[in-house]
């Protein structure tokens, strides 16, 4: 259940950049959203980490400044 949440969340992310940015923002938003998230779910278990409500807190808001930092760069790349 939890793996279906993530995707319907990227492609959330990713219609709401598409429609606030255009496409290739919400590409880049697209590919950049699940390569950290599964980068930092294969680190989880090397590092002692367990997956519980605080780890998922925190991954939802490391998610909303990762979304963020990805509109900001893409918003200055395409201003240039």
């Amino acid at each position: 259940k939890m793996t279906d949440t993530l995707m319907e969340t990227v492609v959330v992310v990713m219609l709401v950049t598409i429609a606030a940015l255009g496409l290739r923002a919400g590409s880049i938003v697209g590919v950049a959203v699940p390569v950290t998230m599964l980068t930092s779910l294969a680190l989880l278990r090397p590092l002692g980490v367990e997956l519980n409500q605080v780890s998922t807190a925190a991954f939802i808001i490391a998610l909303g400044i990762l979304v963020d930092n990805a509109n900001v760069v893409v918003d200055d790349t395409v201003r240039r």
